[in-house]
């Protein structure tokens, strides 16, 4: 990747994170993201976790304190359509 043009996506980046311009388009389609939290959440369902994970997803995009309400909702709606037992983990 040293001979393409890295493109600067804010914040510090470590190599393995680096990417080159002609990269734009490429992510994971929206729905694929969103299936793929959903499931991660259904089988471990650890409250402590995703909230630590809410923290920094919250610090990484600069998100509004509504907009953390909104999501730890729908996050615990996710959380209780576990299989787990609750207060399993």
């Amino acid at each position: 990747m040293a001979d393409k043009e890295l493109v600067h996506r804010g914040g510090l980046l470590l190599d393995s994170e680096q990417r080159p311009a002609d990269d734009a388009g490429r992510s994971p389609p929206v729905a694929l993201l969103i299936a793929f939290t959903r499931r991660l959440i259904h089988i471990s369902p650890s409250g402590d976790r995703l909230k630590l994970a809410m923290y920094g997803a919250r610090a990484d995009v600069n998100a509004t304190d509504e907009e953390v309400e909104s999501f730890w909702a729908a996050v615990l709606g996710e959380m209780d359509q576990s299989a787990w037992p609750k207060g399993f983990f």
